[in-house]
């Protein structure tokens, strides 16, 4: 035997199994830590992709309450005066004038746009709606001073109108030159939008009026059925016949408000205007039919006006200021 084979005789035969072994556990141990590592990278992907995605769905919400929902028919109040502004020549002219023409339409501009144009001015309303399966009593309250309004709405149903939409109290308040709205309701589906800021455009595109416009309906020449005009002491009256058109935004609102769906196609709207030799107005007077669920509604609402240093006016209280209401 030589050396070189007694080397080999010595050399343990299963040492070759044992260094397979221990590198197999090796590279166990590694693979394993490797696999741990993956999976710690992983998770910390899936945690940030779940956190910008939080953020960017965050991000997107409050986005979309402060980017406006664009609708064809939105006015700013910029565009009530500009749309609703007399000509030269109209200005010009008394009531006695505009009711000797019958240019019934002309003397409403004078009257509304004299309204639009108020720089302070309180609005107060009571009515009643009523159908075969209830009543609905409504008081509502406009304050608009500097630019700023504030809406609040108060409902209260029996029988039918309880059940299905008819109490609820809402607050409205706006930042005009901004176009900014926020919301403040009693209803489930406010509660995650109470006191958030949204785009005034926005809040159009669901509640169909703006307060600041100060009327139910969008009243047009194509829109006006027949008129007529009386004087009552000093004061003179304007009463307009609107066709089922003048209200589609009106019934947005209703939607909005109680969650019912009404149709004006078989009823009847008359709009009264009490004002001044001034064209300051100073009263409306609203008698509806309608239509929900095939049920035939009934209203009436009357609206006083009152303008700063008037008796009846009130100023904003700071908690009905944009700036102090929510987010």
């Amino acid at each position: 035997m030589t050396e070189n084979q007694g080397v080999l005789q010595d050399v343990d035969p299963f040492a070759d199994i044992g260094g397979t072994e221990i590198a197999g556990t090796t590279a166990a141990k590694a693979d394993k830590r490797r696999r741990r590592a993956l999976r710690v990278a992983v998770i910390a992907l899936l945690e940030i992709a779940l956190l910008a995605a939080g953020i960017f769905f965050g991000y997107t919400y409050a986005k979309s309450t402060i980017e406006p929902v664009t609708i064809s028919n939105y006015k700013t109040l910029e565009d009530l005066r500009a749309f609703y502004k007399p000509s030269a020549v109209e200005m010009k002219k008394d009531v006695a004038a505009f009711a000797a023409e019958e240019n019934y339409y002309g003397m409403y501009k004078r009257v509304y746009y004299a309204l639009l144009t108020a720089e302070s001015v309180t609005v107060r309303g009571g009515g009643v709606t009523e159908t075969a399966g209830g009543k609905v009593n409504i008081e509502t309250e406009k304050k608009m001073e500097s630019g700023l309004m504030y809406s609040h709405t108060v409902s209260k149903g029996t029988g039918l109108a309880s059940a299905f939409g008819g109490n609820f109290e809402l607050k409205q308040y706006f930042d005009i030159e901004s176009r900014l709205a926020k919301v403040v309701g009693d209803k489930k589906e406010h509660a995650e939008t109470n006191g958030k800021l949204q785009a005034e455009q926005t809040y159009v595109a669901k509640y169909g009026l703006l307060p600041y416009a100060f009327s139910n309906y969008r009243v047009e020449e194509s829109t006006v059925l027949s008129a007529s005009y009386a004087k009552e002491g000093e004061t003179h009256v304007l009463s307009l016949r609107l066709a089922a058109a003048a209200a589609e935004d009106y019934l947005k609102q209703m939607k909005a408000y109680s969650g019912q769906v009404a149709s004006f196609s078989d009823g009847d709207i008359l709009y009264k205007m009490y004002f001044g030799d001034d064209f300051v107005l100073r009263k409306t007077e609203v008698s509806e039919t309608y239509k929900v669920m095939n049920m035939k509604c009934t209203a009436a609402l009357t609206e006083v006006y009152a303008y700063e240093g008037e008796e009846g006016y009130a100023p904003l209280a700071e908690e009905e200021k944009f700036a102090n209401v929510g987010m």
